[in-house]
């Protein structure tokens, strides 16, 4: 006897977009010059999308159920631990692009990718 297909349904296309989502967020991300020689040069080795995607996406996703869900210290906290990561993202005189990560028409591109 033949299996049943099981019908898709919103849940099914969610999971494809949410799979999508992510590599399209970064592609736009990067496509601003200096995102994307902030995320080339970067100093902070262990948030390096290029080098470590999985724990860069843990922490966005992180980062997101923290600013959306979290408590007042546990905000304060995590704020502090980015903060001191993008203290470390910033040209230097040979960059071809300027920029720092506490730049904030920066900050609104990404956080808007």
């Amino acid at each position: 006897r033949p299996r049943r297909r099981r019908s898709t349904g919103a849940d099914d296309g969610m999971l494809g977009l949410g799979l999508l989502a992510g590599p399209a967020n970064v592609i736009m991300q990067l496509a601003r010059p200096a995102v994307g020689y902030g995320v080339l040069e970067s100093r902070v080795e262990s948030g390096r999308v290029d080098r470590h995607p999985v724990k860069r996406a843990r922490t966005t996703f992180t980062y997101l159920a923290v600013s959306t869900n979290g408590t007042d210290t546990q905000k304060a906290a995590f704020r502090r631990a980015v903060n001191g990561a993008h203290a470390q993202v910033f040209s230097t005189d040979e960059s071809p692009v300027k920029y720092h990560a506490f730049d904030k028409d920066l900050q609104l591109w990404v956080g808007a990718c």
